[in-house]
């Protein structure tokens, strides 16, 4: 029998009624939802992801779950790469493994949303806050004079959105859980967030507006959904401390980088919202994906005169 490997419990073998040479491999994965209280037995809600295993073709098929996959293979073909290459990105983290062999869809199409091809030539972390910051008008005091005026010179030659959107890249590790509600409000005050609103567009579920029974707006209610930057030393801490669970389609995206959270959030508080840009040029929503990318047009536009 095929073994899969991930993040799970003991997997539950059990023979299938028909089909010769075929079993069902099903596996058990803790996961927090919104609706589990964040004490007594059901502190850890379970989603059951079903695979079959077929001995005769050699092939793991998805038959059900949660959420939706990609084979490796697949995802090299959609990206224009190698299988090899495709494990390398899973192994970094820039893609999402949810078996052997089993790639997140959201992941995937996340990270195709950059329009890199996995060829691109991307910018080490601190070089990619350095562009960041010539684009927010902020001096990078961290890159050498030669290498900010090289880092210039790309930027001034920097035509395509798509292209500045894959080499900033690795500025961070982006990581998706799920929480209790009482966990997604404490995170806003220890992340650093990019303001959609400065883009012209109004998220009320980042904003922590959700309306009550009686259709009115609490202001105070814990957000449906949070997103930002964490310093990466801090981490393992804070997904401990608030009892985060890894979800591929989690309602927190933590967005982990080793560079100065300080220089970080400045650049998140710039009037030129950059940051903001960069992060909504790959969401999965269209709408909020291309005003993003009309802001970093108008931005290398005017960074080139």
């Amino acid at each position: 029998m095929t073994q899969v490997i991930g993040t799970t419990n003991e997997p539950e073998c059990r023979p299938s009624d028909s089909n010769h040479g075929r079993r069902e491999l099903t596996i058990h994965r803790d996961q927090r939802h919104a609706g589990c209280r964040p004490w007594g037995p059901d502190l850890a809600c379970r989603s059951v992801w079903t695979f079959t295993d077929y001995f005769g073709k050699a092939k793991l098929a998805v038959m059900s779950g949660v959420g939706n996959f990609y084979t490796t293979e697949q995802a090299a073909r959609r990206l224009g790469v190698t299988v090899r290459r495709v494990q390398q990105m899973l192994d970094d983290g820039d893609l999402t493994r949810l078996a052997r062999g089993l790639v997140d869809a959201a992941s995937l199409d996340r990270y195709a949303a950059t329009g890199a091809s996995g060829r691109t030539r991307v910018w080490a972390e601190h070089t990619a806050w350095g562009a960041i910051a010539l684009l927010s008008g902020v001096q990078p005091n961290w890159l050498g004079s030669a290498q900010a005026s090289r880092l210039r010179t790309a930027l001034r030659a920097t035509t395509d959105t798509a292209d500045l959107v894959a080499r900033v890249h690795d500025r961070a590790v982006v990581r998706s859980y799920a929480g209790h509600p009482v966990a997604r409000k404490r995170l806003q005050t220890g992340i650093v967030s990019t303001e959609v609103a400065g883009l012209g567009l109004v998220d009320a579920n980042r904003a922590g507006a959700n309306f009550s029974g009686t259709g009115t707006l609490d202001a105070g209610a814990p957000p449906n959904s949070v997103d930002g930057y964490l310093a990466a030393e801090t981490l393992d801490s804070t997904v401990l401390f608030l009892g985060l669970i890894e979800d591929p389609s989690g309602p927190i995206t933590l967005r982990v980088t080793g560079f100065d959270i300080s220089i970080v959030r400045e650049l998140a508080e710039s009037k030129t919202a950059i940051l903001a840009a960069l992060d909504a040029a790959t969401s999965l929503d269209p709408r909020e994906r291309g005003v993003g990318r009309q802001v970093l047009a108008a931005t290398l536009a005017e960074y080139r005169r």
